[in-house]
C-alpha cells in the first residue's frame, strides 16, 4: 500500500522552511519529449515522401492515401485511449505507446519493398503500417492530459498545456531539415530509422522516473505536494457526465467549436503534409533546404502559441468568456486565411516562405483559445468534450491530407491553398456565434 510523504517543509536544525521541490515540471517536461517525438515519429515518413514515390512508382494521390490511413485509426482511437489511460496510469501507457512507436518506425523502414514482401505490396504495407501508428499515437495527448489534471494545480496547467504542444510545433521543426540531412546521407529507410531510435532513451527515462501520482514518487516533498493538492477542481456533475456524449451531441456552441477545429486544422495539416513537397517541387528549394524551410512555421509556433493563449485569458478577463475568448482565434484565422492565400501567389520563393510561415502560425495561435473554449462550455465533461473537439480537429486533418493532393494534381497548388484559405474564413465566421453560455453544471450545455 502507497503511504503519502508527509516531509516536514522546515529543516529540524536550520529551521528553515524548505522550498517546494520541482518534480512535476520534470514530469512535464518528459510529456514535452513525448509530444516532440510522437511528432518525428509521425511527419518523418512526410519528409521522406518524395523519394519513396520515385522509388515505388507511386501518384502524389497515392502518397496522400499512405498519409492519411494514420489519422484514420489516430482519430478513431482517441476516446479508447483516454480509457486505457485512466485503467492502466499514463506510465505505462505511454512506455508501452513510445516502445510501438519505436518498432513501427523500423518496420516502415525496412519492410516495404524488403526482400520479405512482394513489391506489389508496397503500398498496402506503408498504409497497414501507418494505421497501426495511429492507434499507438493516440495516447499521446490523452496521457499527457490525464497526468498534467494529477500534476499541476489549476493555476498551472494552462500554461503545462502550452509546453506540451509547443513540444509538437518543436518536434515538428526539428524533423524536417534532420531527416532531409539524414535522407542525403544515409538515404530515406536509414534516415527513418535513425529517427525512430530516439524514442527508446525517453521512455526509458519516462518509466524509471515518472509515477501516476505525486504522492507515488519519493522526491516530491510536502510543499511541492501542497502546491499540487491546492488546485481548485471543477465539481462533477455525475448525471452530466455519465450523459456526456448525448448532451455534447445536443450542444450547438460543442458543434461550433468541433467544426470551427476542423477549419483551423485543415490548414496546420496541409502545412504539415504537403509544405515540404510544395516547397522542392514547386518553389524548386533543394532537399536540404526544402526541410529548413518547411521547419520555419513550426519554429515560430513554439513562441507564438503559448503567446495567444495568454493573450486570450486576459481578452476574457477583461472582456467576458463571450467576447473575450473569441477575439483572438477569430482575428489570427482570418489573418492566416489572408496570408494562405497570398504564400502561393508569391512571385519570390523566400517571400512565399515567409507568408507561409507566418500565416501557419497565425492559424495554430488558435489552439489555446479553442480548447479552453470548449471547457467553458462543458467544464464538468471536460474529457469528453476534448475527444469530441479533437474528433471534429482530426477530421479536418484527414481532409486536408487527402483532398490536397488530388486539388493540386487537377486544379494546382493555387486551389490547394485557397481551399485552406476559404475554410480559414469560415473558420473565423463560426466564432462571432461563440457564446459559453452556462456550463453544464448549471443543468444544460450551450
Amino acid at each position: 500500500m502507497l503511504i503519502p510523504r508527509t516531509a516536514n517543509t522546515h529543516d529540524p536544525k536550520a529551521g528553515d522552511v524548505l522550498a517546494p521541490t520541482t518534480v512535476r515540471w520534470r514530469i512535464l517536461a518528459l510529456l514535452g519529449g513525448f509530444s516532440l517525438v510522437s511528432y518525428v515519429c509521425r511527419v518523418s515518413l512526410t519528409v521522406v515522401g518524395e523519394p519513396i514515390m520515385r522509388q515505388f512508382h507511386l501518384s502524389i494521390v497515392q502518397l496522400g492515401w499512405i498519409f492519411t490511413s494514420f489519422l484514420f485509426t489516430y482519430t478513431a482511437f482517441n476516446t479508447p485511449s483516454g480509457a486505457w489511460t485512466d485503467r492502466f496510469g499514463p506510465r505505462r501507457v505511454l512506455t508501452a505507446a513510445g516502445l510501438c512507436w519505436a518498432g513501427l518506425g523500423l518496420l516502415t523502414a525496412y519492410l516495404p519493398g524488403g526482400v520479405l514482401l512482394p513489391a506489389s505490396w508496397t503500398l498496402a504495407t506503408f498504409v497497414v503500417l501507418r494505421l497501426a501508428l495511429g492507434v499507438v499515437e493516440a495516447p499521446t495527448y490523452t496521457g499527457a492530459a490525464k497526468t498534467i489534471a494529477d500534476w499541476l494545480p489549476d493555476s498551472e496547467r494552462g500554461l503545462a498545456n502550452a509546453l506540451v504542444m509547443s513540444g509538437a510545433f518543436l518536434g515538428s521543426a526539428i524533423t524536417a531539415p534532420a531527416i532531409s540531412l539524414l535522407m542525403v546521407r544515409v538515404g530515406w529507410r536509414n534516415a527513418v530509422s535513425l529517427s525512430s531510435l530516439i524514442v527508446f532513451p525517453l521512455v526509458t527515462v519516462w518509466w524509471l522516473y515518472a509515477r501516476d501520482h505525486p504522492r507515488e514518487h519519493r522526491g516530491v516533498n510536502a510543499a511541492e505536494s501542497a502546491i499540487i493538492s491546492g488546485r481548485n477542481g471543477q465539481a462533477t456533475n455525475e448525471s452530466a457526465a455519465t450523459a456526456g456524449w448525448r448532451m455534447l451531441l445536443s450542444s450547438g456552441q460543442a458543434w461550433r467549436l468541433s467544426a470551427i477545429y476542423a477549419c483551423q486544422t485543415y490548414l496546420g495539416y496541409l502545412v504539415i503534409w504537403w509544405c515540404y513537397i510544395y516547397l522542392v517541387e514547386v518553389r524548386h528549394l533543394s532537399l536540404v533546404r526544402g526541410g529548413f524551410a518547411a521547419a520555419a512555421p513550426f519554429l515560430l509556433s513554439i513562441f507564438t502559441t503559448p503567446l495567444a493563449g495568454y493573450l486570450s485569458d486576459a481578452c476574457t478577463t477583461r472582456l467576458g468568456p463571450a467576447r473575450g475568448r473569441r477575439l483572438v482565434p477569430m482575428i489570427a484565422l482570418a489573418a492566416a486565411g489572408i496570408l494562405a492565400f497570398a504564400c502561393v501567389r508569391a512571385r519570390s520563393g523566400r517571400r512565399a516562405i515567409i507568408l507561409l510561415s507566418i500565416g501557419a502560425a497565425l492559424g495554430w495561435m488558435c489552439e489555446g483559445p479553442t480548447w479552453a473554449a470548449i471547457v467553458e462550455v462543458a467544464s464538468p465533461i471536460a474529457g469528453t468534450a476534448g475527444g469530441f473537439l479533437n474528433t471534429g480537429g482530426n477530421i479536418g486533418g484527414a481532409l486536408a491530407a487527402l483532398a490536397t493532393p488530388w486539388i493540386a494534381r487537377e486544379f494546382g497548388w493555387n486551389a490547394a491553398f485557397g481551399t485552406a484559405s476559404v475554410l480559414a474564413f469560415v473558420g473565423s465566421a463560426l466564432w462571432i456565434g461563440f457564446d459559453p453560455g452556462r456550463p453544464t453544471g448549471e443543468g444544460r450545455l450551450s
